[in-house]
């Protein structure tokens, strides 16, 4: 009995040392395609956004800034801008997280390795 028992340990550890591996090759893929994500037309545009990049690849495991954070990334990403750029308002800030979200899969990723938990998150994390 000892015997099916260990046997048993040994390949639920292989399995959970499978999905680990998985999931860091799944948060990988997902920060390079963020690095490379065609839609941004120039270096211009990806440096305005880096505060906000920075903060959600920061806070992967539950990338859901509060208000008082989002105050900062803006200040932060004004202060960033080119005289001809806009400032960003508030709308804008609160739609960049939900697209990057959406663009990221990080709710797939949170929903098949996080099992919807933020805490086990920041165990993968």
């Amino acid at each position: 009995r000892i015997k099916a028992i260990s046997e048993a340990l040994l390949l639920l550890s292989k399995a959970c040392s499978h999905i680990c591996e998985e999931a860091v090759k799944d948060v990988n893929e997902v920060i390079c395609d963020g690095h490379e994500n065609p839609e941004v037309k120039d270096k211009r545009e990806r440096l305005e956004s880096q505060p906000l990049r920075s903060w959600f690849l920061k806070h992967i495991h539950d990338p859901y800034p509060s208000a008082k954070e989002k105050e900062k990334l803006i200040k932060l990403t004004n202060a960033n801008l080119k005289e001809a750029n806009k400032p960003m308002s508030r709308e804008q800030c609160n739609q960049w997280f939900i697209n990057t979200r959406n663009r990221s899969t990080w709710k797939e990723f949170f929903i098949k390795y996080g099992k919807s938990d933020i805490t086990t998150m920041k165990k993968l994390i």
